[in-house]
């Protein structure tokens, strides 16, 4: 029997309060934490033999603890332990002795199934190895597991409990199994019958990869003779490696052209032909692919052959999409024009980034980025588009440059909704949102640069009004184009009290005390913006406006482009109550922070008013975070959300991003009520 371990620490706080004399009703009405750690008794693993002949060797090896002097056992709670020697040793200062177990010299052959005792001491086996089998089609399923069967005393006292617990337990453990007679075959798998067609597309994808054995309590490994094709040891792994091949996204293919480059396509309203006849020779690389995929199909098994279609249709409708973006890309001026200021912005922070890290790098998109931008194009303009309620979900893994590819989207319907609707395509554009605080600040900082980008570009496309000539007409609209970071209290300042505090608390620093400038620091990582998110340029308290009414950052570098005047505003905000003032036109937040949208009034301003558009683009980065308990809140609060935008007649576009796509369907329509189209589509084969 296994007794609860109550945490030091909180007996500690129990003692320490009723020595202070506090209430005891006090000390009662805080639970204390108990941790039940209940460790294995076995590991083990299964294989399967094609026939009934079969014969294996086990060879089993473990390590075991013990004490280098004798410990008197009549142990009381919380007293020191006494050795028969007389002198007095701590609970945690006893030395032990490690001795192996096991090995090739208590090797065990087995033909049948039984239990056979294994680590003799004194004559006394500490473990057995148990091993059954069971009839499967023609063949036989054998399971081998190493079994501890010492047991605990289960009246000893806790700190007897301990000591037994350690001298009693297997380290090290390692299970080996030799085949000797008969052959190994693949393991079988669940009746493909009752699978989800998500795991019917895996065995499909990975048919190509062996299963011989499947591990309990444990990994499993297997080692193949010299010609691959028989196994010949299995092991257990409580540390398995796998090998995981790298992804690359760069294509080097030279009949691409220019295709790629962000500076080709920032020129698309001035030569769209010729931007729009490279894109097809782009995507037309991904069709044939897509035929040879379908060629596939013809030597599959049939069993497979249901999915092998599923996943065919999928990459089939993918190349529709972005053939459909690139024609709305020719056929609309407003679209095409749209379509050149997104990838100018992101050239402009590509090649600032370069400025500043001091390097030469190629400010091209990689293809899927500049894929799933074309493929999401068409239902992010028109919201009357068959895809408009699918969730986009970019999958690709971690580093590769999804956050890219979303943003470029988000620049797209930002410089498209200014240009459509000269009147009300101001306001909030986007959401952006994050499960974890920590990412919610790093990607912010990332947007920040692209959001200058295209404030720089508003501020620059500029014409004459052909009526009143001495009027300037701003093609993005005279509203700056912004970013907003939407956290906790903990993160950032919520009202603009708490951040005039945090700036006088900076002032009052002495920027020769080192001790205090490294409390100005803190300080003013509060504020999230530590430095000048075009030009890189370090701040301090002096790049802090604020006032009992406003507050904002200014760069102070005079080569900046948003330092030249004294009075310019950074266009990134992350108080609260200045984002419900001036509505950003990104607004980057954490999920649960949308929680705010039921208690704070002022959050109305996020989702537009009578001279505004409400926003139409949710992006939801790290979908796969969105689970148990938080997917259940999140569900209930986007079902709120996105009723709102619609009784106000937007129809918002759903974007989202992950590095692991399993059961991505289910999530998706538990989360959002929507159909699911991952970009990019998986093939045949993994």
């Amino acid at each position: 029997a296994q007794q609860d371990d109550i945490e030091s620490e909180e007996i500690e706080n129990l003692q320490s309060s009723i020595q202070s004399g506090s209430d005891l009703d006090d000390v009662k009405a805080t639970p204390m934490k108990r941790r039940r750690y209940v460790p294995p008794s076995s590991v083990g693993f299964s294989f399967y033999f094609p026939n009934a002949v079969w014969e294996i060797q086990i060879v089993a090896t473990a390590m075991q603890f013990s004490p280098t002097q004798p410990i008197l056992r009549n142990v009381e709670k919380n007293e020191r332990l006494r050795s028969e020697d007389g002198e007095y040793i701590s609970v945690n200062n006893i030395d032990y002795q490690a001795k192996d177990l096991g090995g090739e010299d208590e090797a065990v052959t087995i033909t049948q199934a039984g239990f056979y005792p294994v680590f003799f001491r004194n004559a006394k086996p500490l473990a057995g190895v148990d091993v059954r089998s069971y009839p499967h089609n023609k063949g036989m399923i054998v399971t081998v597991s190493l079994v501890n069967h010492q047991e605990i005393e289960s009246h000893a006292s806790q700190d007897h409990w301990r000591l037994q617990q350690i001298e009693r337990a297997l380290f090290d453990v390692q299970l080996n199994c030799y085949i000797q007679k008969g052959e190994v075959g693949d393991y079988p798998s669940v009746d493909y019958a009752l699978l989800s067609e998500s795991d019917q597309e895996i065995e499909l994808q990975y048919a190509h990869k062996k299963v011989y054995a499947v591990g309990h309590g444990a990994a499993v490994r297997w080692e193949l003779d010299s010609s691959y094709r028989h196994v010949v040891s299995i092991h257990s792994e409580f540390m398995p490696i796998e090998e995981v091949p790298q992804v690359t996204a760069d294509l080097t293919d030279p009949s691409l052209g220019d295709v790629l480059s962000m500076a080709f396509l920032a020129n698309t309203d001035q030569q769209v032909n010729e931007v729009c006849r490279q894109l097809k020779n782009f995507v037309n690389t991904y069709y044939q692919w897509i035929e040879g995929q379908e060629e596939s199909l013809n030597g599959i098994e049939n069993s497979h052959l249901l999915a092998g279609e599923r996943i065919v249709k999928r990459m089939r409708v993918a190349y529709e999409r972005i053939q459909s973006g690139i024609r709305l890309i020719q056929s609309d001026a407003i679209v095409a024009q749209a379509f050149a200021i997104a990838n100018r912005a992101m050239l402009m922070q590509m090649e600032q980034s370069n400025r500043i890290a001091n390097v030469q790098r190629a400010c091209n998109w990689r293809a899927f980025q500049l894929a799933f931008i074309l493929t999401s194009l068409t239902s992010t303009t028109n919201s009357d588009d068959e895809f408009r309620d699918a969730v986009d979900l970019i999958w690709f893994p971690t580093g590769g440059g999804k956050t890219e590819a979303y943003l470029g989207l988000t620049a797209y319907l930002i410089a498209y909704r200014r240009l459509k609707y000269r009147d009300s395509g101001g306001g909030m554009t986007a959401f952006m949102r994050y499960t974890l605080r920590l990412l919610t600040t790093q990607q912010f900082t990332r947007a920040c640069r692209m959001i200058c980008a295209l404030e720089l570009l508003r501020r620059q496309l500029v014409v004459q009004n052909p009526v009143y000539t001495q009027q300037s007409i701003y093609l993005l609209g005279k509203e700056p184009i912004r970013i907003g970071l939407w956290v906790g209290g903990d993160t950032s300042p919520n009202t603009i009290k708490k951040a005039q505090q945090k700036a006088q608390k900076l002032a009052q620093v002495d920027s020769n005390n080192s001790a205090q400038s490294i409390s100005s620091s803190s300080n003013l990582s509060y504020f999230v913006i530590t430095k000048c998110p075009w030009c890189d340029t370090p701040f301090d308290k002096n790049n802090l406006f604020v006032n009992p009414h406003s507050f904002h950052f200014h760069c102070s570098n005079a080569s900046c482009d948003f330092g030249k005047h004294p009075h310019d505003k950074l266009p990134c905000n992350v108080v609260d109550e200045m984002l419900y003032k001036e509505p950003p036109t990104l607004l980057v937040a954490t999920l649960d922070k949308f929680a705010q949208m039921v208690w704070e009034e002022q959050t109305q301003a996020f989702l537009g008013n009578k001279h505004t558009r409400p926003p139409e683009l949710i992006i939801q980065d790290e979908l796969h975070l969105i689970a148990s308990a938080l997917g259940s809140v999140a569900g209930v609060y986007e079902a709120g959300l996105e009723t709102l935008l619609n009784i106000k007649g937007i129809k918002p576009k759903y974007v989202a991003s992950t590095a692991t796509i399993k059961e991505a369907q289910d999530q998706v329509k538990k989360l959002f009520g929507k159909d699911l189209m991952i970009f990019p589509p998986q093939g045949l084969s993994a």
